[in-house]
C-alpha cells in the first residue's frame, strides 16, 4: 500500500518537474534536512530576521543522521540518499503502525490502519523528504513497547522520537503517563525507566547545541529569527480571527482551520471510543503542541497524520462502504494537497 501511494505521488511530482523544470523535492524542510546531513549544523546563531537568519540549527538531528548513514553505505548523491532515507523511514512507519494496531485490535484493523495512513490527507509529505515518517515510526514502536512493558525499549524509542522534531515530545508524555499508571496501580517501579530515558535524546541535543553555539536556546532563537516561529496559547483563536477578516481567504489559513477541525473531531472520537490511554495522551500532546505554533498557526494535516492513533481509530470504527469512502476521500485530498504544494511555493505544507 505504501508503494502504491508513493507511485501515485511520485508520478505527479515527475510530471510537474519535467514540465516546469523545477525540482520540488527540496522545497521547504526537505532541502534543509539534506543540507544538515551534508554540512552539519553551524556553530553560531544568526541574529538576522525576516528569513535571513535561517539555518540548519532549526532542524533536529535524527532524520539527517539517517540520510548520512545511507550516503555512507550507498554511493548516491546527497539528494538521492535523502530520498532513500525517506523511503526507509516510511517502511519503518507502516511496519510500526501495523504492529501496534494489530497488538491492540487485530490484523484487520492493522491492515486498514496502514491503508488510511498511506492515503491520509497529510501523506503528501511522504515525497518531500520530511521527518514525519521517522517520528511516527519511533512513536509507534515506543507505544508498542509500553503496551508490552518493555520499559527500556520504550524509553529509547521515545528518546529517538524526540530528536526527529519538536512534536516528538508528545511520546515523552505517553511514557510518563504509562509509568505513572503502572506505579500507581501495581507498584511496577521499573516502568519509571521509560519516563527517565525518554527525555535524554532531546536533552543531549540541546546540550550539544549549547556547547556548540554558546547559546542555551539556540534552537528556539533560530526558529524565531529565521522563521518568525514561536508558541502562543492564543494561536488558534488568533488564526480564526485572522481568517474571518481576510478577504479573499488565505489558502494557508483555510487549510489550517480544516485540519485543526479534523484533528479535534478525531481526538474526540478516539476518547469516546475508549481507545488506549497512551493513544489519547500521545495524540492530544501532538495536537496541543501543533495548536500552539505560530507562523504557521494551526494544526497542519501532516501533524494530524503524526497523531497516527487517530487513523487507527478510524480504521477500527469505519466498516466496509464507509471505510472505502473514507479512503477514496483521503486519496483525493492527498492528491490535491500534493499538486497544490509542489506547484505553489506560498502554500506551507
Amino acid at each position: 500500500m505504501l508503494v502504491a501511494a508513493r507511485l501515485v505521488m511520485w508520478f505527479a511530482v515527475y510530471v510537474y518537474t519535467h514540465v516546469t523544470h523545477q525540482y520540488s523535492l527540496t522545497l521547504w524542510d526537505g532541502g534543509w534536512y539534506v543540507l544538515a546531513a551534508q554540512h552539519g549544523w553551524p556553530h553560531h546563531v544568526s541574529a538576522q530576521l525576516d528569513g535571513a537568519g535561517q539555518n540548519t540549527l532549526a532542524f533536529f538531528p535524527a532524520f539527517p543522521t539517517v540520510i548520512r548513514a545511507v550516503h555512507f553505505l550507498v554511493p548516491l548523491t546527497w539528494l538521492r540518499a535523502g530520498q532513500v532515507a525517506a523511503f526507509i523511514c516510511e517502511m519503518a512507519m507502516v511496519s510500526a503502525v501495523w504492529l501496534l494496531a494489530r497488538d491492540v485490535w487485530g490484523r484487520t484493523v492493522a491492515d486498514r490502519s496502514v491503508v488510511l495512513l498511506c492515503f491520509f490527507p497529510g501523506a503528501f509529505i511522504l515525497v518531500l523528504m520530511y521527518s514525519e515518517p521517522l517520528t511516527i515510526a519511533t512513536a509507534a514502536f515506543c507505544l508498542l513497547a509500553l503496551r508490552r512493558e518493555q520499559w527500556v525499549v520504550a524509553g529509547i524509542m521515545a528518546a529517538v522520537c524526540a530528536t526527529t522534531r519538536i512534536i516528538g515530545f508528545a511520546v515523552i508524555a505517553a511514557c510518563v503517563w504509562e509509568a505513572a499508571v503502572a506505579i500507581r496501580n501495581d507498584r511496577r517501579w521499573r516502568s519509571a525507566l521509560a519516563a527517565v530515558i525518554a527525555p535524554t535524546g532531546i536533552l543531549a541535543w540541546f546540550v550539544y547545541l549549547w556547547a556548540s553555539t554558546g547559546d542555551r536556546l539556540a534552537w528556539l532563537h533560530t526558529e524565531e529569527n529565521g522563521w518568525a516561529q514561536h508558541s502562543s496559547v492564543m494561536a488558534i483563536p488568533d488564526l480564526v480571527k485572522s481568517a474571518l477578516h481576510t478577504h479573499p481567504a488565505d489558502p494557508n489559513q483555510v487549510l489550517a482551520l480544516a485540519s485543526t477541525a479534523l484533528g479535534v473531531v478525531l481526538l474526540v472520537v478516539l476518547i469516546a471510543a475508549r481507545g488506549p490511554a497512551t493513544f489519547v495522551v500521545y495524540s492530544a500532546a501532538v495536537l496541543l503542541l501543533s495548536a500552539t505554533s505560530v507562523n504557521p498557526a494551526g494544526i497542519r494535516f501532516r501533524f494530524v497524520m503524526t497523531a497516527f492513533p487517530l487513523a487507527i481509530i478510524m480504521a477500527k470504527l469505519l466498516k466496509d462502504a464507509a471505510f472505502s469512502a473514507a479512503v477514496a476521500l483521503c486519496s483525493v485530498l492527498t492528491g490535491v494537497l500534493l499538486v497544490v504544494t509542489v506547484t505553489n511555493a506560498s502554500l506551507i505544507p
